[in-house]
């Protein structure tokens, strides 16, 4: 099974060295304005697509991942949630992903090994 990856031009690669855990969810969020007219009437309003997000949530992974990971989003091509990147998951199924914001919380469960999340949200053409 290939191992996930986040990858952007000009910016160092990262492969992890284990998959991330599962089960994984993914869950979708309506751009839309809701409310009730004076009527009665509900009135909805669809600005676009809905937003797509889910969470990568690693387990134990080791410091040289941690490491890369913290470069990868620290990256100035990058800068956390500035610019999209393509995540490539275990499928080999590539898409156009942008960390979701947050603390960065990834804390060191053992000696050398870290755990956490990274919150996407898949970017919509």
């Amino acid at each position: 099974m290939p191992l996930p990856t986040f990858s952007k031009t000009g910016v160092t690669t990262v492969t992890f060295s284990r998959g991330n855990v599962f089960p994984s969810a993914h869950d979708y969020t309506p751009a839309q304005v809701i409310g009730v007219s004076y009527a009665g009437t509900r009135r909805v309003a669809t600005i676009r697509s809905a937003d797509e997000t889910f969470d990568l949530i690693f387990e134990r992974l080791a410091l040289a991942d941690y490491t890369a990971l913290l470069a990868f989003f620290t990256a100035t091509t990058i800068n956390w949630s500035a610019a999209s990147f393509t995540y490539t998951d275990t499928s080999s199924v590539a898409t156009t992903v942008r960390y979701l914001g947050g603390p960065f919380a990834f804390p060191q469960v053992a000696p050398g090994l870290y755990s956490g999340r990274i919150p996407l949200v898949k970017e919509v053409a």
